[in-house]
C-alpha cells in the first residue's frame, strides 16, 4: 500500500480541504522549503510534522480568523505562517520582514515562484522596517512576543491584530482571543481589536 503524502495527511488531520490549485501551491512551497533547507537551516521539522506545523496549523488559524487587507509577518524565516496565509487569504498587500539575508532570498524567490504578487520581502529587522500606512494583521511564529515587541508593533502598526502562533507559553499580556489548535500543544494568541 502506498504511503500517504505528508501534506495531505496534515491537512486532513485538521479537516482542511484546499482546492486543487491551492493544494498544488502549498506542495510547491514545501518542495522549495525542502530544497533550500539542504543548504541552510530553515527548519528541523520533516515529513508530516513539517506539513502540519508549517502549513496545516497556520491554515487552521487563518480559516478561523478570515484575515484580509494588509498583512505583515515578522521573522518570516522559513515562510510560515506567511506563505500559507498568502495562498489562503485575499490580502491586498503583504510584507514579510526577515533580517537574515539568505532567508530573505529564499522568501523572495519562493513568493516569486508561487506568483504571490502582493508580497514584498523586507531584509531588515522589525525595528528597521518602514511600515505601511496601515496594517490589518501581523503574525509571528518562531519569534518570542515580548511585551517590548508587542508595544513596538502596536506603535508602528496601530489597529493591527497580532497573531502569535506558539506553544502554550505565557503571553506578555492577556490575549483578546486564544485559538487552541486541535491535537497540538500549540495555539494562536490574538491581540488587539
Amino acid at each position: 500500500m502506498p504511503r500517504r503524502d505528508p501534506l495531505d495527511s496534515a491537512l486532513e488531520s485538521l479537516q482542511i480541504a484546499p482546492d486543487d490549485t491551492a493544494r498544488a501551491r502549498l506542495a510547491l512551497y514545501l518542495d522549495r522549503l525542502d530544497h533550500w533547507n539542504r543548504s541552510m537551516n530553515l527548519t528541523s521539522l520533516e515529513g508530516f510534522e513539517r506539513a502540519l506545523r508549517l502549513v496545516a496549523e497556520p491554515l487552521w488559524v487563518a480559516r478561523h480568523l478570515r484575515p484580509t487587507g494588509c498583512y505583515v509577518d515578522i521573522g518570516s524565516g522559513n515562510g510560515s505562517p506567511a506563505v500559507p496565509w498568502l495562498i489562503f487569504a485575499g490580502f491586498q498587500q503583504a510584507h514579510l520582514v526577515e533580517a537574515r539575508k539568505r532567508k530573505a532570498v529564499f522568501l523572495r524567490q519562493t513568493v516569486r515562484k508561487l506568483d504571490i504578487l502582493e508580497a514584498k520581502v523586507h531584509p531588515v529587522r522589525f525595528d528597521e522596517f518602514v511600515p505601511p500606512a496601515r496594517a490589518d494583521w501581523v503574525t509571528l511564529q518562531g519569534v518570542r512576543l515580548t511585551s517590548g515587541l508587542r508595544e513596538q508593533i502596536a506603535s508602528a502598526l496601530p489597529g493591527a491584530r497580532i497573531v502569535w502562533l506558539t506553544q502554550r507559553l505565557p503571553p506578555p499580556t492577556p490575549p483578546t482571543e486564544c485559538l487552541e489548535i486541535p491535537g497540538s500543544d500549540r495555539c494562536a494568541l490574538v491581540f488587539g481589536p
